[in-house]
């Protein structure tokens, strides 16, 4: 099983989500850890969507998949192709053009959003998994965020005179 519920480790400060097989990494040469903060309160928290996820699809055995969904009354592991499939279905019932989004959509906007949220780009690049400088392609800055750095610049520059 590729993500199963040993690979989750559930702790006071958030949880840990070890992959073993990834866009980046395929032949589980490694692991990659990826670090869930608890938001309280928050509709994003990821550690409480786990808990809901385990909550509806218990399970005592750790070789199980984590990540399940119901479907006709049987639990299904959800695969890459699943998730999109519901993912298109869900932007569809919101009134989105599904075929706008795709999978890589969440790894251009998480990189976009840590480079909104001032993370340095080395971080974003270890965050993202990237070995290269290909994700620079996927930062995508708001014209906002472009305001305010030119507003930065725009401070800056009568000290430099």
């Amino acid at each position: 099983m590729e993500n199963c519920y040993s690979h989750v480790i559930q702790g006071r400060s958030g949880a840990t989500l070890t992959l073993r097989k990834t866009k980046t990494i395929q032949n589980r040469e490694r692991a990659l850890e990826v670090p869930l903060p608890i938001i309280p309160g928050s509709p994003f928290c990821p550690c409480q969507a786990l808990k809901l996820s385990f909550d509806i699809c218990p399970s005592s055995h750790n070789l199980v998949s984590a990540f399940m969904f119901s479907s006709k009354s049987k639990l299904i592991p959800l695969t890459y192709n699943g998730f999109l499939a519901r993912l298109k279905q869900s932007l569809k019932s919101l009134g989105y053009d599904s075929s706008k989004y795709s999978g890589h959509s969440f790894r251009r906007g998480g990189a976009t959003f840590a480079l909104e949220c001032g993370v340095p780009s080395e971080i974003i690049q270890t965050q993202g998994d990237w070995k290269s400088d290909a994700y620079k392609k996927y930062l995508d800055p708001s014209f906002t965020h472009r305001q305010t750095v030119m507003n930065v610049f725009a401070k800056a520059l009568p000290k430099m005179v």
